[in-house]
């Protein structure tokens, strides 16, 4: 709940300023924050985002960048690459980030919710690193279980995940 009350503060802080030529570009986790902001703003206005950061928060409260790798991906929830986000595309090549225009954001969005599943699925679920969940007896066999119980989920929802977007399991095996 936490997470949609911040969503929703979020919401009443940008409605002011939110208008007809106004794109909301969530980089959030998860897909529900999209039905919220539809409403909110409108469906022409809400495109999908994800962003690959590869950081963790310390004890002390700092952002620590693990690698120097970020990504963000995005586009149109319909599928077209239409002139914002090709736009929106050029705006952010001069960038460091690597940024990357798609017309199957939902999918990719999918394909990120499939690959934060497993990995964190299997580390709560475990109370262990991916090291030795994967050394475990059987364990390595277990976490590509759960990520395929995920890619089926995935499948069943209408998003088929591409071979690429099965990246976390070359984790998995390389945590073993």
């Amino acid at each position: 709940m936490k997470a949609k009350t911040a969503l929703g503060a979020a919401i009443e802080a940008l409605r002011p300023a939110v208008d007809a030529r106004t794109a909301v570009l969530p980089i959030l986790n998860g897909l529900s924050h999209i039905q919220l902001l539809e409403e909110a703003f409108g469906t022409e206005r809400v495109l999908g985002g994800l962003a690959i950061i590869q950081a963790t928060l310390t004890l002390s409260g700092t952002v620590r960048h693990l690698a120097p790798f970020t990504s963000v991906t995005f586009g149109e929830l319909d599928g077209r690459l239409s002139e914002r986000i090709q736009a929106l595309q050029t705006a952010l090549a001069g960038t460091p980030v690597k940024a990357e225009a798609v017309p199957d954001i939902c999918g990719r969005m999918w394909e990120k919710l499939v690959s934060i599943g497993t990995l964190a699925g299997a580390t709560v679920l475990m109370r262990g690193n991916l090291g030795e969940i994967a050394r475990a007896p059987d364990g390595a066999a277990w976490l590509e279980r759960l990520l395929m119980r995920n890619v089926a989920i995935a499948a069943a929802n209408g998003h088929a995940v591409r071979p690429e977007g099965k990246r976390c399991l070359e984790t998995l095996r390389g945590s073993a």
